[in-house]
């Protein structure tokens, strides 16, 4: 569907948010949110396809950023890797960055993505993550020791675990709408707590 900036769209996006929000994808009413947003239910159809789409408008532009920083944080630890950089170096710009820069500010998107799309594509967003870094990590743990690191092995299901604890708390302030300095305080908490960990897996 066509990107509409206009006015009524707008208002549709503010209203779908308030009831997404407050009853969650499944309990929202597509209804309600016509009605907050000063249009009928047809009118409302001329901006969405139905009410996963216009959960997906909310929450894609978010999502894509968040995409993007991945990739890109990738392909930027590989090349760091062959390139010998110090292990400080290397540990900088890592997933806590990835809180403070992309989902942080968009807490709202993320929020409802974590605790409201029960019932969308998006309900499995934790999960798929841990699994899509386990791999990801898994891949990178053997190219460190292909290199002569002394890397830790870790199977499958251990990297799971630690993934899935390390975004759970990360992700803590985003859940449970903690403040600017709670969520820095969190975050400065959780890098201490497991920086030494994923070195140590690294073999540095």
């Amino acid at each position: 569907m066509a990107k509409d900036k206009s006015e009524t769209h707008e208002k549709i996006l503010k209203s779908a948010r308030s009831e997404f929000s407050k009853n969650g994808f499944e309990n929202a009413s597509i209804r309600e949110i016509a009605r907050r947003a000063g249009v009928t239910s047809a009118a409302l159809y001329r901006h969405c396809t139905d009410k996963e789409d216009l959960f997906s408008q909310l929450v894609e532009p978010s999502l894509k950023e968040f995409r993007q920083w991945r990739k890109n944080h990738i392909a930027t630890k590989y090349a760091q890797i062959e390139e010998n950089v110090s292990v400080a170096e290397l540990m900088k710009n890592n997933d806590i960055d990835m809180i403070r820069e992309i989902i942080y500010p968009r807490r709202e998107d993320f929020k409802l993505i974590l605790t409201k799309s029960k019932g969308t594509r998006y309900e499995n967003f934790l999960h798929d993550m841990v699994n899509e870094d386990q791999k990801e990590m898994l891949k990178v743990l053997d190219f460190l020791k292909s290199r002569g690191n002394k890397v830790v092995e870790v199977s499958e299901k251990e990297m799971h675990t630690i993934l899935s604890a390390a975004y759970t708390a990360m992700l803590e302030p985003v859940i449970h709408d903690y403040t600017q300095s709670e969520t820095e305080h969190c975050l400065s908490v959780v890098e201490e707590f497991f920086m030494p960990g994923w070195q140590k897996l690294m073999g540095f």
